[in-house]
C-alpha cells in the first residue's frame, strides 16, 4: 500500500486502542440495523452465515442479510484474543501476484462505492463490480453501523480520482453480481491492482466465493491483520466499542429481508 493512502487510513480517526479484559462473543452486522451476539463464532455455508445464538441455539441467516467484513471487524476488535475473522478456504501461504494479463482500458467516471464503480469507454458507460473484494457496507438503517464502510470509503476517494485511467480484466470463469454487473479485476493507472491494494491497506478483506487471486489476496489480508492496519487498527477500535455498546442498535434476531446494494 502506498504510503498516501496509509496517511489517509491514519488521518480518519484518531481512535485509541481498546482497553480492557478480552470479550467471548462474536458479532454479526445486519443491513437492516442491528447487531446479533454469537457463541463461539460464525461461518459462512453455501449463502448463509451460520452460528449460534448465547442460549446455544443454532441459527442461518442468508449472507446478505449480514455486513460480513463489518462484522469480521467489530469482532476483531472486541475479542481480546484477536482471531482471525472467517475466511474462505484457501491455502493459508502467501501467493505470488498474479501476472498482469489482457485488460481494457477505461476512464473512472465515479466510486459508487469502495466495490463498485462506473467506468467510460468512449461515450459509453458501465457499472461494474470489483472482483474478490469485500468492503464494510455503507448503507445500514441505523447511521452507526456504516462508520467501517464510510471510513473505508473516504480513505479510497483519497487515492482514486474519478477522470483517471483505469484499466478492467476479466475474472476467470466470468462472473456478474447480483444486480447483473460484470465482476472484473480493476488496475490503476500505474498497474497496481485495485484490490489488493484496498486489503493490503486493511480496508477490505477476501470475498467468499470463487477468486482466482484468492491465495494473494488473502496473503495481503494477514499482513494487514497481523500489522494492525486500516479498519483492523486503532482506526475503528471505539467506533467498535461504540457500535456494541449501543442497545439502540441491537436487534436480537435477524430483521426483515431487505436488498443489499453492493455498493461498499
Amino acid at each position: 500500500m502506498t504510503t498516501r493512502l496509509r496517511q489517509s487510513v491514519a488521518f480518519l480517526s484518531l481512535a485509541a486502542a481498546l482497553g480492557g479484559g478480552p470479550a467471548a462473543a462474536d458479532w454479526l452486522l445486519y443491513l437492516g440495523g442491528g447487531i446479533q451476539e454469537t457463541e463461539g463464532g460464525w461461518e459462512e455455508r453455501d449463502g448463509q452465515v451460520v452460528f449460534r445464538a448465547p442460549s446455544g441455539t443454532l441459527l442461518s441467516i442468508p449472507v446478505e442479510d449480514v455486513d460480513l467484513p463489518a462484522s469480521a471487524v467489530v469482532s476483531w476488535q472486541m475479542r481480546g484474543r484477536r482471531v482471525a475473522p472467517a475466511r474462505p478456504d484457501v491455502p493459508p501461504e502467501t501467493s505470488p501476484a498474479p501476472p498482469a494479463g489482457e485488460c481494457t482500458p477505461v476512464r473512472l467516471v465515479r466510486l459508487l462505492g469502495s466495490e463498485t464503480l462506473e467506468v467510460a469507454t468512449g461515450q459509453e458507460t458501465e457499472i461494474v463490480h470489483v472482483a474478490c473484494l469485500d468492503v464494510p457496507e455503507v448503507g445500514h438503517e441505523f447511521p452507526q453501523l456504516g462508520f467501517f464502510g464510510r471510513a473505508a470509503l473516504s480513505a479510497i476517494e483519497l487515492e482514486v480520482h474519478a477522470g483517471e485511467a483505469l484499466c478492467l480484466s476479466e475474472h476467470r470463469p466470468p462472473l456478474r453480481d447480483g444486480e447483473g454487473h460484470r465482476v472484473l479485476f480493476v488496475s490503476l493507472a500505474d498497474g497496481r491492482d485495485y484490490g489488493a491494494e484496498v486489503i493490503a491497506g486493511g480496508l477490505g478483506m477476501l470475498r467468499y466465493g470463487p477468486c482466482e487471486r484468492a491465495g494473494f489476496y488473502r496473503g495481503l489480508e494477514d499482513r494487514a491483520l497481523a500489522d494492525p492496519r486500516g479498519l483492523w487498527g486503532a482506526v475503528s477500535a471505539q467506533a467498535a466499542l461504540a457500535v456494541v455498546s449501543n442497545s439502540l442498535a441491537r436487534a436480537a434476531g435477524p430483521p426483515p429481508r431487505r436488498t443489499r446494494s453492493r455498493g461498499g
